[in-house]
């Protein structure tokens, strides 16, 4: 390890990493140049986003058996959103780097400049090209640009820097290639990983606040705080975590977090409400967790404004993000997939289970409102195709700039309603549970004061010999006045069985 100081403010400055030529001032910002031992003052560094991120410098961790310490990390902002390069050094002296991107993990080491790769400009999302003699798909092409560094790394970075990156998966497998600095692609391959798998050690605590002058503010994601929208003032309640992009419930502007202070991007004007089960700022207790919905939004098929069902994004601070989606009543628990599938004729195998492809076509996005991990919008296509398996879907979902699969499993809808606190019909649109309970409730009223009535009129007059009406009439009337009510309750039974 090389220690100095810094050459502006005279703060302590350590290099563990003999590979790392750069490192950022913890105090004062200022990007330092190291050469042999000599440091040399060559810019200052712009404020880090907010991300809400559970890695921070001096975190360690394990990988294949390796143990790492996190010592620098460079964020990057993309079009619809940011994510975390963070440069490692495992404790044989090697380092790489662990990519921290909407709670997806991966951890990669650099190969090299090997030959015969496709240019940046001929790649296209979903395509394949061969590495090593293995094939890859491409899952993701971006230009981003740098918004700041901090730590120790190796190679000189600020907001100038801007990085043009593919990538691609075999299985679990993951390579990128980074065309930074020209035409011939850096290589880094490793692996996606889970954060547990990570086995992470002095990560930074959510529940607490950070101490000092870092730009980051640290909440329990459990706080929901309260906004006021910059173009109609109205409410907006915002979960803190890696959120940085709004849209107002009221009238559908969107809106970024930064540093604690709401930023006005694309103002609208003020659009019907959309009533949707869910809202954002709901909390809920699935599979053991507690989930807050951070999102929400509707979707149909392209061109048919009548094929609607809605999608939520949901956030555990243990878990992560996950998806629930509501059609017509029909539910599905979604989280999105680190395994690359393989993909044939008609069908595709992920983990070993075969799925067979059973629709094709492309969603419009149709209502935004809440918080996602990307800039959302209203009118964005994608092409989706559906695999089947049992209960189970795997989808593809496909833009010229990314591809993604995710994996659904089929819900109880009532009991997902419930879990998040919508017990009475009228708390949310909820497809046949909210209308057949909303049915029994509105009939159930008017069928006991009206066979109230006719029992105080007509039993007086059978216990007098007066009734001139057969009984079986009066039977059949009464049967009449509750047939409504039994058939709503059977229709909710059903629904809740279709479930």
């Amino acid at each position: 390890m090389f220690s100095s100081e810094c050459p502006s403010c005279g703060a302590p400055i350590k290099f563990y990493s003999a590979a790392s030529t750069t490192a950022v001032c913890n105090f004062c910002k200022s990007t330092i140049a190291r050469n042999a031992e000599q440091l040399q003052l060559i810019g200052k560094q712009a404020q880090l986003l907010e991300d809400y991120s559970r890695l921070q410098i001096s975190a360690e961790g394990s990988f294949k058996g390796r143990n790492f310490s996190v010592i620098g990390r460079i964020q990057m902002r993309y079009e619809q959103g940011f994510w975390n390069e963070w440069y490692i050094l495992f404790v044989d002296g090697k380092t790489g780097w662990l990519s921290d991107a909407s709670d997806q993990f991966a951890v990669l080491e650099s190969l090299g400049q090997p030959k015969k790769l496709p240019t940046f400009d001929s790649v296209l999302p979903g395509k394949a090209f061969n590495l090593g003699g293995k094939s890859f798909t491409v899952i993701d092409k971006r230009s981003a640009q740098c918004v700041a560094a901090e730590g120790e790394l190796p190679f000189p970075v600020d907001s100038r820097w801007q990085a043009r990156t593919v990538d691609s998966r075999s299985g679990s497998e993951l390579v990128t290639l980074d065309y930074s600095d020209g035409e011939e692609p850096t290589v880094y391959r490793g692996n996606t990983v889970t954060f547990d798998q990570l086995e992470g050690k002095r990560l930074r605590d959510l529940k607490d606040r950070f101490s000092g002058d870092s730009t980051v503010a640290k909440v329990n994601p459990k706080q929901i705080q309260l906004f006021a929208c910059k173009s109609c003032g109205g409410n907006i309640k915002l979960v803190p975590n890696q959120t940085p992009s709004i849209v107002c419930p009221k009238c559908k502007s969107e809106l970024r977090l930064q540093e604690g202070s709401l930023l006005l991007e694309v103002e609208r004007a003020e659009q019907s409400k959309v009533v949707t089960a869910l809202m954002p700022g709901d909390f809920g207790k699935v599979h053991g967790f507690d989930w807050t919905v951070l999102g929400v939004m509707q979707k149909n098929v392209a061109g048919d404004r009548s094929s609607r069902w809605e999608e939520y994004l949901l956030y555990n601070e243990s878990q992560g993000l996950r998806w629930a989606s509501n059609s017509d009543g029909a539910w599905q628990w979604i989280r999105v997939s680190d395994t690359q599938p393989e993909v044939s004729t008609g069908a595709a195998t992920l983990d070993g289970q075969r799925f067979n492809l059973m629709e094709e076509y492309k969603a419009e996005t149709s209502y935004v409102a809440g918080a996602f991990n990307w800039q959302a919008k209203v009118g964005e296509i994608v092409s989706i195709q559906e695999y089947r398996a049992g209960d189970k879907v795997l989808a593809c979902e496909l833009t010229d700039k990314e591809q993604s699969w995710s994996i659904g499993n089929t819900a109880n809808g009532h009991d997902l309603l419930v879990a998040f606190g919508k017990k009475r019909a009228g708390d949310a649109k909820s497809g046949k549970v909210a209308d057949t309970l909303s049915g029994q409730h509105f009939l159930i009223t008017p069928s006991i004061i009206t066979t109230g009535i006719l029992l105080m009129i007509l039993l007086p007059a059978m216990f007098m010999g007066s009734l001139d009406t057969p009984i079986e009439e009066m039977l059949f009337a009464t049967m009449a006045l509750w047939a409504p009510l039994w058939i709503a309750k059977n229709a909710d039974k059903s629904g809740g069985d279709d479930e």
